[in-house]
């Protein structure tokens, strides 16, 4: 009975200090990336039920609150470009990646989806556009592969939560693939 119990202490304090961990790495929204709509249609942005399906609703273009600081749900993978999202209101639905961006916050991303990879110099509050390659997961961090311009190229490069802003304006014009 002892062992049992010591084997049932060992387990359950091992599964609470990997969910404190992975809660950690994760930042305020452990299930979520902050990014924000960036589409350039001035009769808004679809907004849908299911990965090309039928129109929840239309976000208009002027519509700062509902542009900025969406959530990437980070526990359902990109289907063919579609990400499900969260908006600021919590309703999830999802949105195609050429119309999602976000600015970084940081002067580096990585040239690989892990901790300890390689990194590229950018500079703070540069437009980089999602791609529609999945959510990467390298441990309990999860990635995003971007592309960005720099000295008139287009680079790629993948982020983790901390790196981006869904909320600063850093200048987006339409996504590189749509231009």
């Amino acid at each position: 009975m002892k062992k049992i119990s010591i084997l049932l202490s060992v387990f359950f304090t091992t599964l609470f200090a990997f969910s404190a961990h992975a809660g950690d790495n994760l930042g305020d929204h452990p299930s979520e990336i902050a990014v924000k709509i960036i589409d350039q249609d001035k009769n808004g942005t679809n907004f849908r039920a299911a990965p090309a399906g039928e129109v929840k609703k239309v976000i208009a273009f002027s519509d700062e609150n509902s542009r900025k600081n969406v959530g990437i749900v980070l526990d359902s993978p990109a289907n063919n470009g579609w990400f499900k999202v969260s908006l600021a209101n919590s309703e999830e639905g999802y949105l195609h990646y050429s119309v999602l961006g976000a600015c970084t916050i940081v002067t580096e991303l990585k040239k690989e989806p892990y901790e300890g990879a390689k990194t590229i110099s950018v500079k703070t509050n540069t437009p980089v556009y999602l791609e529609e390659a999945p959510v990467i997961f390298s441990g309990s961090t999860a990635f995003l592969k971007l592309s960005f311009y720099r000295a008139g190229k287009r680079e790629f490069a993948y982020a983790n939560y901390n790196m981006l802003s869904g909320d600063a304006n850093c200048g987006h014009g339409k996504h590189p693939k749509y231009r």
